[in-house]
């Protein structure tokens, strides 16, 4: 059910082209408050309120006078899939449909964010009495106003999309991948798998449409980063220095099975791989325990050496030609040929350089910054930075807190920022950075998968992590 104030509020500014067109007949109600109807005619016209919320009826939207009203709900009807960033309006006569389309304004209510940065504010609307909410194409995002059009009046509200959680309670999942029906994930335990070896996890899956997950293999050495093809799942596993019989350690190791977990194998041995990527029919790999990054054919065969000059490779991509990865402190954005060779540094002395994509004749990656300075002192702010593949100046894209993982959505990356714990869109052409989510538990690793975007959420203590899922 709806709730609203005691009345239907009503305080219009008039303009002289609705003036001329219709008439305003305010009156004064029992609990003092304005209320009133404003007739608005074939000539159209604009009617404000106080809190920003606007209407702009076009001539020809009407072909006769209709007596419109304005009601603010005192809350906004129970809905699901986004959370309000505003007041909700009811408009009447409700259900009135226009023959052009009317620019609608709505308020919301901001919060503080850095420099540059706005919400991914969106306007939804519904039937009175009813939940079902769908989105309206938003045209301009002012700092307290959004500005949407409408051919119809009904309930209508600004707000911002909330992820769905696909899985939570998880102790510090890493990677996340995902196909048509399914969203995978490596973690070291959850709630209902607790691991007394902190080094031991699972490599997990959940149904995409909503569901329990579970694991979809025994418990793993250090499970790691992921990827996926047509028919199998493949990962690493760190390893575990001190486990295994008598102590004496697990070695690392690059794996695969089918997607349901079955048939796991070890495809090869590893130090401690931290990254893996499918290219060309190679599976890539990168090995921060010998500095190497490492292939083999995913149709099977014995794996080649691409390059030992790759400091703790985390982040890895490729083109037809390279592999790019970035080195973490030590600071280095490098590539080397795909069938090895010698490897070539492109950017030095980054903070600490994570999250790396490639788009066009670019490379862009996060540089993490730093919570601690330089001797202690200030922080060290982090950064979207990029360089043309063949190498040049490094420019400066955008200026973050802690931006961490990267991915290229359309025209624009996507960026996870853990001390801000948001996840940000910032267009390539340039312009102000969009928050899609705040308020995340240390926002890490992404993947989109080509419509919805996926994040893991390390947690901020233990089994505080979770899986997020956005549709965009």
């Amino acid at each position: 059910m709806f709730r609203t104030t005691a009345h239907t509020v009503l305080l219009f500014t008039l303009t002289t082209a609705l003036t001329a067109c219709g008439s305003s007949d305010p009156e004064q109600t029992s609990g003092g408050n304005t209320a009133g109807k404003t007739t608005v005619g074939a000539q159209g016209g604009v009617i404000q309120l106080d809190n920003g919320f606007e209407i702009t009826v076009p001539e020809g939207a009407l072909t006769q006078d209709v007596s419109i009203t304005v009601t603010e709900l005192s809350e906004t009807p129970a809905h699901s899939g986004f959370e309000s960033h505003g007041p909700s309006f009811l408009l009447g006569p409700e259900g009135q449909t226009f023959a052009k389309p009317l620019t609608l304004k709505l308020p919301y209510t901001g919060v503080a964010l850095p420099q540059g940065m706005k919400l991914d504010v969106r306007a939804f609307t519904a039937p009175k009495d009813s939940d079902a909410f769908t989105q309206l194409t938003v045209t301009e995002r002012g700092e307290s106003v959004i500005t949407t059009s409408t051919t119809h009046f009904s309930v209508f509200t600004a707000g911002m999309l909330t992820p769905a959680t696909v899985s939570g309670g998880e102790k510090f999942p890493l990677a996340v991948a995902a196909d048509a029906d399914y969203v995978y994930w490596t973690n070291s335990g959850n709630n209902d798998n607790q691991r007394q070896d902190g080094n031991e996890g699972f490599v997990m899956r959940a149904p995409k449409a909503g569901g329990a997950g579970t694991p979809i293999t025994a418990a793993m050495p250090d499970p790691r980063a992921i990827a996926l093809d047509d028919t199998h799942i493949y990962w690493v596993n760190g390893g575990d220095s001190d486990g295994g019989v008598d102590n004496t350690g697990i070695p690392g190791s690059v794996m695969r099975a089918n997607k349901d977990g079955s048939d796991a194998v070890e495809l090869s041995s590893a130090g401690f791989p931290v990254s893996i990527l499918l290219s060309d029919g190679y599976l890539y790999w990168g090995d921060a325990g010998t500095n190497e990054i490492r292939r083999l054919p995913v149709a099977g065969g014995e794996s080649e050496l691409v390059t030992d000059a790759a400091y703790r490779p985390e982040f890895i991509t490729a083109d037809a030609t390279d592999v790019y990865w970035t080195g973490g402190t030590e600071g280095n954005v490098s590539k080397a040929p795909k069938a090895g060779g010698t490897a070539i540094e492109l950017a030095s002395g980054q903070t600490d350089a994570k999250g790396i994509v490639l788009v066009g004749d670019n490379v862009y990656w996060a540089d993490a910054g730093s919570s601690v300075g330089a001797g202690g002192a200030a922080d060290i702010a982090g950064a979207i930075r990029m360089l043309p593949k063949a190498g040049g100046s490094v420019t400066d894209v955008y200026t973050s807190a802690m931006p961490t993982d990267l991915e290229v959505v359309g025209d624009d990356l996507v960026f996870t920022d853990q001390v801000l714990g948001m996840v940000v869109r910032l267009p390539l052409a340039g312009g102000e950075a969009t928050v899609l989510s705040m308020d995340q538990s240390l926002p890490w690793r992404l993947y989109f998968d080509g419509t919805d975007l996926l994040w893991s959420n390390a947690g901020k203590y233990e089994y505080d992590g979770s899986i997020q899922h956005f549709s965009l």
